[in-house]
This record gives structure tokens, sequence and C-alpha cells, in this order.
């Protein structure tokens, strides 16, 4: 064998998980490269004829409320009409940017929980090659990535105990999209779990919530501005459930009747999680971060799964969430509820996106099973650690026992 040939699969070899990088930043790269030219509804009917009047008005379009997303991403629609670029693709490249962004923050994250560089390159490109994240992105030119990465940037520093720059970036996450709120009940509960920080750091969401803002209050925007786009997102949907295989489309979708039952139905759950959870796990980062990403992942998916009005990409995060935890954990349980998620998942952006006749009713089936079998999972850590009380052996993930994947 040639020198140089030897000497290249020696380098290959010696550094696979950065060449598997490598490779897999091009391919995900040429995947979004071939959607760029795909006109989704969400960007014909609204997107693009946002972009039209943020164009013709300027900077004095930020003063008024011209479509529904908040602030923060109305001021990018409009950075965008100051930029030699046309439109679908400025929607687009900034939500793929964050895609990669995403991935880095998935591969830091698993990284840190799991030690192991391979697995956190295998997270690195799933979270670029999986349908959900690159069709969200290039093909419908949804901004989904952008809050989701926030979010996880808030939850890595959250479990590495950097509290301020968590809570920072929660509020940076939560100006771009509602439901970033999918992940408050994860930091309340961290809160109320480690009480090592002020209660006032919640003000700090506050502040870059409103940092993030700031154009359009500079155009002249009210302080209630923000709040009030929120509230109308919320009021808006008129289904329980909009295409998303929850639990509300097996039981029904009179919404006027159930609307309210269900944000007590979903409060209650997480109400239960926290009376279960509190002192009996801990989810800090000395040993114990795994379990908190499985914390985090059952809370926001409870809320996915159980509020009213869901759209096809409010599970956006749980994909992300239940992805890392794989990776991390990789337990057989834990890669059939990813399994069943992300082929559900599937299904409907194809509903939406290419006209799949899908039956949601045994989407929603799997989906619900799924949920119950995360909670299963939660539970046998809950009992686990509660045998650890009084021994000398800590409630650190029993990732790597003989249940563990290989």
């Amino acid at each position: 064998m040639p020198k140089m040939e030897m000497r290249a699969l020696s380098f290959i070899t010696e550094n696979k998980a950065y060449v598997f990088l490598g490779c897999i930043t091009l391919l995900a790269l040429g995947m979004r490269y071939s959607g760029l030219d795909y006109v989704s509804k969400d960007l014909s009917v609204f997107l693009l004829p946002w972009y039209e009047e943020f164009e013709s008005l300027g900077f004095s379009a930020l003063s008024e409320q011209i479509g529904n997303y908040n602030i923060t991403y109305q001021t990018l629609i409009y950075i965008g009409t100051l930029l030699p670029i046309e439109p679908m693709i400025w929607y687009k490249s900034l939500s793929i940017v964050f895609d990669f962004v995403l991935a880095v923050e998935g591969y830091l994250l698993v990284k840190a929980l799991s030690g192991k560089r391979l697995y956190a390159a295998i997270a690195y490109g799933l979270l670029l090659v999986l349908p959900t994240f690159w069709l969200n992105s290039s093909v419908w030119g949804q901004c989904d990535s952008i809050y989701v990465s926030f979010v996880l940037m808030a939850v890595r520093r959250l479990i590495m105990q950097k509290y301020a720059s968590a809570y920072v970036l929660l509020g940076v996450a939560f100006a771009f999209k509602l439901q970033a709120c999918f992940i408050f009940p994860f930091f309340i509960f961290y809160y109320l779990n480690q009480r090592g920080f002020s209660i006032l750091l919640f003000l700090l969401p506050v502040v870059s919530f409103y940092a993030m803002c700031l154009p359009g209050f500079v155009a002249g925007r009210s302080l209630l501005a923000p709040l009030q786009i929120y509230f109308g997102q919320a009021d808006a949907p008129s289904a329980m459930f909009l295409k998303y295989p929850s639990f509300w489309a097996l039981v029904g979708d009179d919404f006027t009747t159930l609307k309210f039952s269900a944000i007590g139905f979903t409060l209650a759950l997480l109400l239960i999680g926290f009376v279960v959870l509190l002192g009996k796990v801990k989810v800090d980062g000395s040993g114990n971060g795994r379990t908190a990403l499985l914390v985090a992942a059952w809370f926001a998916w409870t809320c996915v799964q159980f509020l009213p009005g869901m759209h096809e990409r409010y599970g956006y995060l749980v994909v992300v969430l239940l992805t890392l935890l794989l990776l991390v954990e990789r337990r057989h349980v834990f890669f059939l509820v990813w399994l069943t998620v992300v082929v559900c998942d599937c299904l409907i952006y194809g509903i939406y996106l290419f006209g799949l006749d899908v039956n949601l009713t045994v989407c929603s089936v799997a989906m619900v099973s799924a949920w119950a079998l995360l909670g299963l999972a939660l539970a046998r850590e809950v009992s686990r650690c509660s045998e650890a009380v009084g021994s000398s052996d800590s409630c650190a993930s029993s990732s790597g026992t003989s249940s563990s994947l290989p």
C-alpha cells in the first residue's frame, strides 16, 4: 500500500470523530441546499407577504404588528430587507445557520454528560440529518431551530450550574417563540430542587426578553406589545389539536368545552411531576446531569402532549431532548421512545408539506404510549434514587449497565 494512502487511512482512523463531523456537515449542507427552492404554504401565505410589508415600510414597520411573530423575529425580517438577498433565501438561511448552532450545542451537551466524543458526534449528526430538522428549516422555512438553540444553550448552562447565563438565554429563547415556555417547568423544578441560587435570577429572563425587543420599542411599540403578541397567539387556536398526534386526538376536538379542562389537566400532570420528583432526584451537573435531561424531556413533552391547539412543529424541542437523552443514556427504552417520536414526527410533517395521508389516531396512540413509557423510565429513576438514599451509592445515571445499548 502506498505511503500516502497509509497516512490517509491512519489519519481517518485516529480522527474518526472529526472526519465524521466533516462528512456529516457536508451532507447536511447538501440536504438543505436541495430544499431551498421549495415554497411552502407558510412562506407563500404568511412569511413572504410580511417581508414585502417590511420592505415597503422600512424601520417604521417595527412600530406595528405585521404577522404574528414577536418583535425579535420581526427585527430579523427587517434586517433581511436591507441585504441583497432573496426573501425566501433569507428566511431559510437564518434557520439553517441555527440548525448548525443547535447541532453544536447538542454535541457539547452530550460530550459534557457522557464524556464520549463519538456519541457527541453522533448527536451532532442526528440533529442535522433527521427529517424533522432539515425539513423545518430548508423546506418549510420555519424558525424553530432558532428558539430551540437558545433553549438548549440555557439547559446546558443550567445543568453545568452557570445559572445567570442560563436564565438570560432562557429569556432570549422566549423572545423568539412562545413555545420556549415548554421548558419553563423544568427551570422552575431545577430551582426548587437545587436551592443553590436566588429566586431573583428569574428576573433575568424578563430583562433579556425585553432587551431582544428593543428595536421595536425604539420604533414606538409599547412595553406590553411583546406580551400582547403572545396572548394573541395563545388565543388563536380553534381546535384541540392541529395535525399533532396528541392525547386530545383520541378524546375529542370540542375546543370550546375542553380548552380550559385541557390546560388544567396539563398543569395537574406537571404538579404531580413536581410532587413525585422533588426531593427524590438530583438534577445538578455533578453526576446527575443525565437525570436532568430526562426530567427536562418529560416536562416539555407533557406540555406538548396535553395542552390544546398544538401544531405539527411544536414537538421540535421534544425531539431534540429525546435525541440527546438517547445518546447520553443509550438504553433500549429510550431508543424505543425516540424512534416512535421521530417516525410520528416525520409522518405529520408529511401531512402538511406533501399532503401525506396519515392516520392521526394511530400516531396519537403511539405518541401517548411513548410519553407514558418515558414517564415509567422516570419513575424507575425516582425509585432507584430513593433506594440510594442513605447508602454509599450516588443517584447518578445508570448508563452502562446491562440494560444499556452498546
